[in-house]
C-alpha cells in the first residue's frame, strides 16, 4: 500500500490491455520489417529518446485518462513515460498489423511502421457513446522500427489483388478474421452486439452503423473545409473518427478541387471527391469482410451511403447558415449559388461563414431599412475583403492541364469539332475548358470592374437570404419571438463556424519557432484552438511580429509553388528591404502571399 502511495499519478494509471488477451499476438520477436502471419498484434520495444522533455501538454486529452497538466509537468518521469523511453507499469509496447488500398491500389501488409501501443487505461469517466468500452489506448509515435513497413485491420485476409498481385499476410483464416469481428463489435459496439443474436444480421447492423459514422463524419468534414490528404483505407477509423491525417489542410480560399497533400499528384483526395473516396474505402472494407458479410447485403448498405452523407451535409449546412426552424427546397439551391460565388470570388471559406451571422434580420420600417443598409454595407465590404485579388483569381483558374495537351485540345476545336465535342463532355476536360472559359473573362476586365460587380452579386445573394431568413419565422411572429429567433441564429452560426482554423500559414510559423527551441507559439496556438469558436482576446495576435524571411525567398524564387498558371505568385519583401512586413496578423485572418507557398506532403 505504501509503496502505491508513493507512484506518481503516471505510476498509477490503471491499465488493461485487453486487446492483447483478446487477438493473436505475434510469437517472434525478430527485428527489422517482415511478414505477420496470422496474428494481429507484434511485441516491440520503444527506442528510447535523449533527454526528452514536454513541450506542449493537452489538458482535455490528459482529462481522458484522470490526469491534470500537473499531473504529469511535475512528474521527473513524465516524458520518458509519455514518449516511451521508459515503460509505465501495466504498459506493454505492441505495433498493430494491418493492410490497406494507397491511392487506390491495394499495398499489401503496412502495420504501425511509426506508432506504439502502450496499453489501454480504464476510464474514470462514466462510459458513454464516445467510449463504449471504458478504455483509452495510448500511443506514441515517432518511437523506432516495427516489423511493418508502416479500417486495414480486415484487409490483412484480403487473397490476392487483380492488379498489383499483393495479398494479406493472414490470407484464408476465416477464423482470426471472425475472431476479429467479434473482438470489434462486442468492444466498440455493444448495442449491436446486445440487440442480435443471429450473426449475419449482427454484422450488417455493425456494417451499416459504419457506413453512417462514416457519412455523417465525411459531411462534418466538408462543412468546416477540412481535407484529410492522405484517405487511404488504412487511415480510416471503423470507429467514424479522424486519424492519421499527416498532410491535412483546412481550405483557405474556396475551391472545390484543392488538394492539401502536394504528393497526391493525381489529385484523388481533392476535397469534393473526399465523400464518394470514403464510399469506395467502405467498399474495400465490405470485401474485407468476405463471408461474414454477403454481397448483396453491402451493396445495399453502400447504395444508402450517399443519401445518407447528403442529408448529414445539408443539415450541417442549414446550421452554418442559420436556417433552424425548417426546411425548404430552395435552400440547397440557395447554398450552391453561395458556394458559386466563393469559388468565383476566391473568398476565403471558414472567414465568409463566420462573417454571414452579421447579415441582419429583415426587420422592416423606416428607421430600420436605414440601419439595415448601414449594416448591409459593412458586411459587404467585410466579404469583399475576404475575397482573392484579380491577379490572384488568375493563377487560380489557369489550367492544370499540361500545356501539351492543352494545346491539341484547343487545336482540336478547330480542326475535328466532332472528335473536340466527345473529348469536352469528359467530366475532367470539361472542368479544364470551364477554367479557361473562366480566366479569358478574367483577362479583359479591371479590378475596379471586377470589384464592383462581386458587390452587385454578394447584395443580389444576401438579398435571397434575407428573404429566407423572414421565412423562418410564421406569420404573425410578435416581437419577443423573432427576438428569440434572432439570437438562436447567432448562436448557432457562431458556434458551427469556426472563427480559427489551423492554417498552414499558423502552424509554419509555430514550427520555425520550434526549430529554433522557443515553444511558446505552439503552447499558444494549442490553447487558441481548444476553443475555435470563441473569442479569446488574449490569444488572438500570434507572438511572432514579422512574415518569415525564409518564406519570402521561397516565393521568389517559386522553389515550392503549387498554384501553376504563368509567371507564379508575385515576391514577398525579402529581409533585407526596408518595407519588410513587421505587423502582427491576427490567428483569424486571411492568409498572407508567401503562404500559398507552404508545401505539405
Amino acid at each position: 500500500m505504501g509503496a502505491m502511495l508513493c507512484r506518481t499519478p503516471l505510476e498509477r494509471l490503471p491499465f488493461n490491455n485487453v486487446v492483447l488477451r483478446a487477438l493473436p499476438v505475434d510469437s517472434s520477436k525478430d527485428p527489422g520489417s517482415r511478414t505477420v502471419k496470422g496474428a494481429c498484434f507484434s511485441r516491440v520495444t520503444p527506442q528510447s529518446l535523449d533527454s526528452p522533455r514536454f513541450v506542449a501538454v493537452s489538458e482535455p486529452a490528459l482529462s481522458l485518462l484522470g490526469l491534470s497538466a500537473d499531473d504529469v509537468l511535475r512528474d521527473p518521469q513524465g516524458p520518458e513515460y509519455l514518449s516511451g523511453s521508459k515503460l509505465m507499469p501495466g504498459s506493454e509496447p505492441a505495433a498493430h498489423c494491418y493492410c490497406g488500398h494507397q491511392f487506390g491500389q491495394f499495398a499489401g501488409q503496412l502495420g504501425d511502421g511509426a506508432v506504439c501501443y502502450l496499453g489501454e487505461v480504464e476510464s474514470r469517466q462514466q462510459i458513454n457513446h464516445d467510449n463504449p468500452c471504458g478504455r483509452w489506448e495510448i500511443q506514441v509515435k515517432g518511437s523506432g522500427l516495427t516489423p511493418y513497413s508502416r479500417f486495414g485491420s480486415f484487409e490483412i485476409f484480403l487473397p490476392a489483388d487483380d492488379f498489383t498481385g499483393r495479398q494479406g499476410p493472414s490470407v484464408g483464416q476465416h477464423e482470426l478474421r471472425a475472431q476479429l469481428l467479434d473482438y470489434v463489435i462486442e468492444t466498440f459496439y455493444t448495442d449491436i452486439q446486445n440487440r442480435h443474436s443471429d450473426r449475419k444480421e449482427r454484422n450488417a447492423a455493425f456494417f451499416r452503423e459504419v457506413t453512417v459514422r462514416t457519412a455523417k463524419l465525411v459531411a462534418l468534414w466538408q462543412s468546416v473545409g477540412f481535407c484529410h490528404g492522405v484517405l487511404n483505407t488504412d487511415n480510416m477509423s471503423i470507429l467514424g473518427l479522424t486519424i492519421d491525417y499527416g498532410p491535412f489542410g483546412f481550405m483557405d480560399r474556396f475551391d472545390p478541387e484543392f488538394a492539401c497533400n502536394v504528393s497526391d499528384r493525381r489529385r484523388r483526395y481533392t476535397y469534393e471527391a473526399q465523400p464518394y473516396v470514403c464510399r469506395w474505402n467502405l467498399a474495400r472494407l465490405a470485401e474485407a469482410l468476405g463471408k461474414e458479410l454477403p454481397g448483396p447485403e453491402a451493396g445495399a448498405i453502400l447504395d444508402d451511403y450517399m443519401p445518407t452523407y447528403e442529408r448529414f451535409y445539408l443539415a450541417n449546412m442549414r446550421r452554418k447558415l442559420g436556417l433552424l426552424e425548417h426546411e425548404e427546397p430552395e435552400d440547397q439551391e440557395l447554398l450552391a449559388d453561395l458556394l458559386d460565388m466563393m469559388y468565383c470570388t476566391g473568398a476565403d471559406f471558414t472567414n465568409t461563414f463566420r462573417l454571414l451571422s452579421q447579415v441582419p434580420w429583415p426587420v422592416g420600417g423606416e428607421e430600420e431599412d436605414l440601419r439595415e443598409k448601414a449594416a448591409l454595407e459593412q458586411v459587404v465590404g467585410q466579404l469583399l475583403d475576404q475575397g482573392a485579388s484579380l491577379e490572384e483569381l488568375k493563377v487560380a483558374h489557369y489550367p492544370t492541364m499540361e500545356s501539351r495537351e492543352l494545346d491539341m485540345l484547343l487545336s482540336l476545336s478547330e480542326t475535328n469539332p466532332g472528335m473536340f465535342s466527345i473529348m469536352a463532355s469528359k467530366p475532367e476536360v470539361a472542368k479544364q475548358l470551364g477554367k479557361l472559359g473562366r480566366l479569358k473573362q478574367l483577362m479583359e476586365v479591371s479590378q475596379e470592374e471586377l470589384t464592383a460587380k462581386q458587390r452587385e452579386d454578394w447584395l443580389r445573394w444576401i438579398q435571397r437570404y434575407r428573404r429566407r431568413l423572414a421565412r423562418e419565422c410564421e406569420e404573425g411572429c410578435d416581437k419577443l419571438t423573432v427576438e428569440g429567433l434572432k439570437m438562436k441564429r447567432i448562436q448557432t452560426m457562431d458556434s458551427t463556424n469556426p472563427r480559427f482554423i489551423l492554417r498552414n500559414y499558423i502552424a509554419q510559423n509555430a514550427i520555425e519557432a520550434a526549430e529554433k527551441g522557443d515553444f511558446s507559439e505552439v503552447q499558444r496556438v494549442l490553447k487558441l484552438l481548444e476553443r475555435p469558436y470563441s473569442a479569446q482576446p488574449d490569444l488572438e495576435q500570434p507572438g511572432w511580429t514579422t512574415e518569415q524571411p525564409g518564406w519570402t525567398r521561397r516565393v521568389a524564387e517559386g522553389t515550392c509553388g503549387v498554384d501553376g498558371g504563368p509567371g507564379g505568385t508575385e515576391a514577398e519583401p525579402n529581409e533585407n528591404d526596408s518595407d519588410a512586413v513587421t505587423r502582427r496578423l491576427p490567428y483569424d485572418s486571411r492568409p498572407p502571399a508567401w503562404a500559398r507557398e507552404i508545401c505539405v506532403t
